[in-house]
C-alpha cells in the first residue's frame, strides 16, 4: 500500500506552448465546406467500455471529456491552473485533509435529472466500491478515508461497501455543498479529480439500466446491489428518490451498483459501457466499436451560452485503420481532422520547414505541440509466457541459474522459462534498438529520445541518463550479451492495429536482432538463433494481452493522469501498486522505497534528487526500452477552427485526450456548401479541428505513436 503520509507537493513546471501552423484567413478556403454543422474525425482503433469508473485508456477518456463533467478542470492550456466546472468554489483545510466544494446549481444530466451533492457522493462512492483493479479508481482510492482498505481488497462485499459509503470519504454537507476527506494530505488529489474517474454520473441512468443479472442484496447475502437506503441512511425513501432523480415509485433497494465481487467483471455495468450518463456538452448517440461513434450537441448544457458561435451539432468519430484513406479524406474535405502518423508526415508538411505543403496550404492547417506522452517497449519478466508468443529452441543453451533477474542479488536467478527475466538479455534488447534511425526515419524527426520515465519538461526529469544508464544503439555489444546468455528460439513483439509508428519500430528492433550473425565473416558464420516476430492486434485484444501478462515484448505509451512525476514513477516502476511494473514482474525494493519517499517529500531540492536517484537505479535494471517522447501533430481542414477558435479552445493542453469541440467554430466559407448522404447536415455554420490532444491515435492527430495508450491500472 502506498505510504502517503504528510504529502504536500508543489508544482514548479511551466508549459511552453509551441504552435507552428499555416492558418488561412477566414474566407480563404477554396473548397466548399462539406458537412456544415458536423465534425468528422478519423482515427484508428476503438475504445474500451466508456464507464468513467472503469475506463482507463485514451480513446475512451477522450470521449468522456465531452460526455461527462468533473468538479474542476484545467484552465485553458495550463497544467497547474484550475477552474470550476461542477464546483463553483473550493477550499482546502490547512492540514490538507479536508476539501470543501460549493457545487454549481442548475446542472442537468442528458437524461433530464438534476445534479447535486447527493449525486456527487453517489458517483464517487460508486467508483470506489466498484474497485476495478484495471481502472483509474486507485488515484482517488489511495488517499480518501477508507479508500486504501477498499483498494487492497480483491473482492468487496455489500457489508464492506456499506461501511465505506457511510464513512467520511465523501460527505454531503447540504444539497450543494460537498466534502472530501483524506487519510493523509496529498496535494495532487485536486489534479487527480480532473481526470474523468471523478465524473458525476446520473443515478437515474445507472439504476434504471442496471443489467438483468444485478440482484438486490438480501439479509443473508454478501454479494449483490448495495441498497440506496443503506447508502443514504439519513434520508427517507421519498428524499432518496428526489435527490437522486428517481421515479416516485422506485425501489430504493435498487441502486444499480454492485461492489467488486467474485467472478470476472460481474460488477461492470453493461449499459454504461456503451452509453453515457453524463452532463457534458455532447451526449452519446451510438457506439459501433471499431467503426463509428456518434455524439450530438446537448442543448440543455448548463454552459450552453459559451458554445462557440458556430460549434458543431454533431460529432462523428470514424475508425479507419488505413492511413492512405485518412489522408485522402482530409485532402478531399471528407474529414475535418485525421490522425496522421509521423511516418506519413511528409505527405502533409515539408519535413525541413515544418510548413504545410504549398499544394495543401489553402485547405489544411497543422499544429505541432510538445506533449508529456512517452513511448516504450515493455520487457516481460514473468516466469511463464504463452508458447504462441515465446518458444525456446530445442538446442538452446540457456541456463537460467547463471543469470540474475535484477542488478541486486536478493532477487534471485532468472526464470528457466523466460529469458527476459535475465538482466543481460534485457540489456541486449535495449542495445539492439536503433533510437536515432527510429526518430529520424520513422517519426520524421517529430519526436525526441525518451530520457527515463519522467518526461522532459516535467519536474523530476533527469537529462543525463543516455549513454550511461540508458544505452545508445550498439548491436555489437548486444550480440556479445545474446551469445553469453545463449537463449535461442522464437519470440513476439506485440502492438496495436493501425499504429504505423509502433509497427515500424517493432520491425526495426526485430530486423536488427534477426540479422545478427555468430562468427560473422568466417566459415562458421551462422544466425544468432533468436527469431523476433511482430504481431498486430486489435486495440481491445492487445490491451487484454498486455494486462494478462502474455506478451514477451509490447510497444505501448503513457500519458499522465495529472502532471506530477509520481504519476510516472509509480505506474512504471513500483512493483506492488504500479501499472506496468506488475505486468512485467518488475519489483525492485530499493526503487519502491524511493518512489514512496519522493511522493511525500516536501523539500523540492531533495525531491528532485530522489527522482534522479530512482531513475538511475531503475535504468540499470533494463525493464523497458525507452523509445521516445512525442510531439502532437494535428492535421485539420482550415475551416475547422481556422478563425483562431481552435488555438483559443484549450485543446493544446497536454493533459487532454480530445479537442474541446464545443469551443471551436466550423467556419462556413462564402460559397455554396455541400453535404454528404452519410451524415445529417444542419444549416449551422461551423468549424472544428482534430484536437491536438497528445499522440493518441484515438481522436485526434497526435504525432508519432498515436494510437491510444493503454493508460493504466493499479495492478
Amino acid at each position: 500500500m502506498k505510504n502517503l503520509s504528510k504529502m504536500k507537493l508543489v508544482f514548479g513546471f511551466v508549459l511552453l506552448l509551441v504552435v507552428s501552423s499555416n492558418v488561412s484567413p477566414a474566407g480563404a478556403a477554396v473548397m466548399a465546406v462539406k458537412n456544415p454543422g458536423v465534425y468528422i474525425t478519423e482515427t484508428i482503433s476503438a475504445p474500451d467500455p466508456i464507464d468513467p469508473a472503469t475506463n482507463y485508456e485514451s480513446f475512451g477518456s477522450g470521449l468522456n471529456e465531452l460526455l461527462y463533467e468533473t468538479l474542476i478542470d484545467y484552465a485553458g492550456n495550463s497544467v497547474t491552473e484550475l477552474e470550476g466546472v461542477l464546483a463553483t468554489d473550493w477550499v482546502v483545510s490547512e492540514d490538507g485533509l479536508e476539501y470543501n466544494f460549493t457545487l454549481r446549481q442548475g446542472v442537468t444530466f442528458h437524461d433530464g435529472t438534476t445534479f447535486n451533492a447527493y449525486v456527487m457522493k453517489y458517483s464517487l462512492d460508486r467508483m470506489v466500491i466498484m474497485n476495478d483493479h484495471w481502472g483509474p479508481a486507485w488515484m482517488i482510492q489511495q488517499v480518501v478515508v477508507g479508500g486504501p482498505t477498499i483498494m487492497g481488497m480483491d473482492d468487496v462485499n455489500v457489508t464492506q461497501a456499506k461501511t465505506f459509503v457511510q464513512g467520511d470519504a465523501f460527505v454531503v454537507i447540504d444539497e450543494y455543498t460537498f466534502q472530501i476527506n483524506l487519510e493523509v494530505a496529498y496535494s495532487p488529489l485536486i489534479y487527480a479529480l480532473v481526470y474523468r474517474v471523478g465524473s458525476a454520473v446520473s443515478p437515474f441512468s445507472v439504476a434504471t439500466h442496471a443489467p438483468a443479472e444485478y440482484v438486490v442484496n438480501d439479509a443473508d447475502a454478501m454479494w449483490g446491489m448495495l441498497s440506496l437506503a443503506d447508502w443514504f441512511p439519513d434520508l427517507n425513501e421519498a428524499e432518496i428518490r428526489t435527490y437522486l432523480g428517481l421515479a416516485t415509485d422506485w425501489d430504493v433497494d435498487k441502486s444499480g451498483v454492485v461492489p467488486s465481487s467474485p467472478g470476472d467483471g460481474d460488477n461492470n455495468h453493461a449499459w454504461m459501457a456503451v452509453n453515457d450518463a453524463g452532463s457534458g456538452p455532447y451526449s452519446l448517440v451510438n457506439i459501433d466499436p471499431g467503426t463509428l461513434i456518434t455524439m450530438t450537441k446537448f442543448t440543455g448544457w448548463w454552459n450552453a451560452a459559451n458554445f462557440a458561435e458556430h460549434s458543431v451539432d454533431q460529432i462523428l468519430v470514424k475508425t479507419i485503420n488505413e492511413v492512405t484513406t485518412r489522408i485522402l479524406d482530409i485532402k478531399g474535405g471528407d474529414a475535418d481532422s485525421v490522425y496522421v502518423p509521423s511516418t506519413h508526415a511528409g505527405e502533409i508538411i515539408d519535413l525541413t520547414t515544418r510548413e504545410v505543403l504549398p499544394s495543401l496550404a489553402a485547405d489544411i492547417d497543422i499544429y505541432l505541440n510538445p506533449t508529456f506522452s512517452v513511448m516504450f517497449f515493455g520487457l516481460n519478466m514473468n516466469d511463464t509466457l504463452p508458447a504462441q508468443f515465446i518458444n525456446e529452441a530445442a538446442d538452446s543453451g540457456y541456463n537460467a541459474s547463471a543469470w540474475k533477474r535484477l542488478d541486486d542479488e536478493i532477487y534471485g536467478t532468472a526464470s528457466p522459462d523466460n529469458p527476459f527475466s535475465a538482466l543481460k538479455f534485457r540489456q541486449a534488447f535495449a542495445l539492439s534498438f536503433d533510437y536515432d534511425t527510429f526518430i529520424d526515419a520513422v517519426t520524421n524527426g517529430l519526436a525526441d529520445r525518451m530520457e527515463g520515465v519522467i518526461p522532459n519538461g516535467m519536474f523530476g526529469h533527469h537529462s543525463e541518463l543516455i549513454g550511461d544508464e540508458i544505452p545508445n544503439f550498439d548491436p555489437d555489444a548486444a550480440k556479445i550479451l545474446f551469445e553469453t546468455v545463449n537463449w535461442t528460439g522464437d519470440l513476439t513483439i506485440g502492438f496495436n492495429t493501425g499504429n504505423e509508428v509502433r509497427r515500424q519500430g517493432s520491425l526495426l528492433l526485430a530486423a536488427t536482432i534477426n540479422g545478427m550473425l555468430i562468427d560473422e565473416g568466417t566459415d562458421d558464420e551462422r544466425p544468432l538463433g533468436i527469431n523476433v516476430n511482430i504481431l498486430e492486434m486489435a486495440w481491445p485484444t492487445y490491451l487484454r494481452a498486455v494486462r494478462a501478462r502474455q506478451l514477451p515484448i509490447f510497444f505501448l505509451g503513457w500519458a499522465p493522469d495529472y502532471a506530477d512525476p509520481d504519476n510516472y514513477a509509480a505506474p512504471f516502476l513500483h512493483g506492488d501498486y504500479g501499472i506496468f511494473a506488475p505486468r512485467i514482474k518488475y519489483n525492485n525494493s530499493a526503487v519502491n522505497t524511493l518512489i514512496e519517499d519522493a511522493a511525500i517529500e516536501q523539500n523540492l531540492t531533495i525531491r528532485q534528487e530522489m527522482y534522479w536517484n530512482l531513475e538511475e537505479t531503475a535504468a540499470k535494471d533494463f525493464a523497458f526500452i525507452y523509445a521516445y517522447q512525442g510531439t502532437r501533430f494535428s492535421v485539420v481542414r482550415n475551416w475547422w477552427g481556422g478563425d483562431g477558435s481552435y488555438e483559443a479552445s484549450g485543446s493544446f493542453n497536454p493533459m487532454s485526450s480530445f479537442v474541446n469541440v464545443e469551443k471551436i467554430n466550423k467556419y462556413q466559407a462564402d460559397v455554396t456548401t455541400t453535404t454528404t448522404t452519410t451524415v445529417t447536415a444542419t444549416t449551422e455554420e461551423t468549424t472544428t479541428e482534430a484536437g491536438p490532444g497528445f499522440e493518441f491515435a484515438a481522436l485526434f492527430v497526435a504525432i508519432s505513436l498515436a494510437a491510444i495508450y493503454a493508460r493504466k491500472r493499479r495492478r
